[in-house]
């Protein structure tokens, strides 16, 4: 999502770097900090990781680590934007999240989606404005 490149060629980086078979205690496809920030930089992206401020400190593109089920959070892809505020998208989620929705979209608010810890900052990436 956040660096452009065809799905398949995202996926086919995690798989080669042994993230795409289950493990032990894990999904496959479960990744840890390092293992995103090495995927993205394969991709050209600049990752940088930061402290969970709230949302009035995000801004730009970044991976955010919210609460889950099993295993217990789930990263998610979120964007400051001109048109719509913060933007969070989750292919694993029915909707996606916004400040200011457009018009006849089911969405949820940020806030709902409570991240903490730390969270990846991207500073080199195309954006998910739409």
């Amino acid at each position: 999502m956040v660096s452009g490149a065809p799905y398949s060629e995202v996926r086919a980086l995690f798989v080669r770097g042994g993230m795409g078979a289950k493990q032990i205690g894990h999904r496959p496809f479960a990744s840890n900090f390092w293992q995103l920030m090495a995927i993205g930089a394969e991709l050209g992206l600049r990752c940088a990781m930061q402290r969970w401020k709230g949302w009035d400190s995000f801004d730009g593109v970044g991976i955010i680590k919210v609460p889950s089920t099993k295993p217990g959070w789930h990263w998610m892809v979120a964007e400051r934007t001109s048109i719509y505020g913060v933007m969070v998208l989750d292919p694993a989620l029915d909707w996606p999240a916004f400040d200011r929705a457009p018009l006849n979209v089911m969405y949820r608010s940020p806030q709902s989606l409570q991240p903490y810890g730390n969270w990846i900052a991207i500073r080199s990436s195309c954006t998910l404005e739409v």
